[in-house]
């Protein structure tokens, strides 16, 4: 009996452990209550909110750069600064889209408008846009394809990982 407590008190040990190393390695999160906050402002699931910055910058928010994509969702500043005024935002200060709070809020936004999280590949092959110039069809395809299921996943993961959200 006691050989069976302990096996049972290692298995639980080494479950607890997978989640914890899983939650701060593999699907970290930053800015819970930005995420929360925007998601429920716009419509949209926090986890699918999460997934997206997972995905494009696994929450290491790239600095300001002029002209490139920044912040933990990857927007250009330029297309930032547009989508604040279709918002009735109005970022004054191209640096600003780099903050997780402008950065996340316009994402989310842009998600919301594009289908939000009701059909996943949908609004993956929308968000390939959001930083390029002209439509490319075989991107859309291929972002609706690929990465609408990597989205899905992920959104799955952070679900059962952050509950609290």
């Amino acid at each position: 009996m006691k050989t069976l407590s302990r096996i049972i008190g290692v298995l639980v040990l080494v479950i607890l452990i997978s989640i914890v190393g899983a939650r701060l390695l593999l699907f970290p999160i930053d800015q819970k209550e930005t995420i929360k906050k925007y998601a429920k402002e716009y419509n949209v699931k926090p986890e699918v909110i999460a997934a997206v910055i997972h995905f494009e910058t696994e929450f290491k928010p790239s600095e300001y750069k002029e002209g490139k994509k920044v912040g933990l969702m990857n927007i250009r500043d330029s297309v930032g600064v547009k989508l604040s005024k279709e918002m009735g935002q109005e970022v004054s200060n191209p640096k600003q889209i780099s903050e997780a709070d402008t950065n996340i809020k316009i994402g989310t936004w842009y998600i919301s408008k594009n289908g939000g999280d009701s059909d996943l590949s949908e609004m993956m092959g929308k968000w390939v846009l959001i930083n390029e110039e002209k439509e490319d069809s075989k991107m859309i395809e291929y972002a609706k394809t690929y990465y609408g299921e990597k989205i899905k996943k992920r959104a799955n993961i952070y679900k059962i990982l952050y509950p609290e959200l």
